[in-house]
C-alpha cells in the first residue's frame, strides 16, 4: 500500500469512495473540482489517499491548526476518513 498526498486527478476515485460511504450520488465532477481548487488554497490542509495496486482505496483530510494549549503546540485534525467497503475492518499500512 502507498499513502500519498491526493491530486486533483484523484477526484473521480475520491467521489466513488464517497458514494460507497453514504450511498448518495454526491456532488458533480464540476462541483468537486471547484471545491478542490478552494481547498488547496487553505494553509496547512492536505488530503491523502491510500493506494493498493494503483487503486485508491481510502482517503483522509489532515488539517494542522494553531493551538493555545500545550504551550502553543500545533494541533492536527484528521477528517473525512473514508475506506472502500471491501477494505473496512482491515488494517491499512504503508509498505
Amino acid at each position: 500500500m502507498l499513502i500519498r498526498q491526493a491530486m486533483e486527478s484523484d477526484l473521480p476515485d475520491v467521489r466513488e469512495l464517497l458514494k460507497g460511504m453514504d450511498g448518495e450520488d454526491g456532488i458533480s465532477s464540476g462541483e468537486a473540482q471547484a471545491i478542490w481548487r478552494e481547498m488547496v488554497k487553505y494553509p496547512y490542509y492536505e488530503v491523502y489517499v491510500v493506494e493498493e495496486n494503483r487503486r485508491i482505496i481510502a482517503t483522509c483530510s489532515l488539517i494542522i491548526i494553531d493551538n493555545l494549549g500545550h504551550k502553543g503546540a500545533k494541533l492536527a485534525l484528521a477528517e473525512s476518513m473514508i475506506v472502500s467497503q471491501e477494505y473496512r475492518g482491515r488494517a491499512l499500512e504503508a509498505n
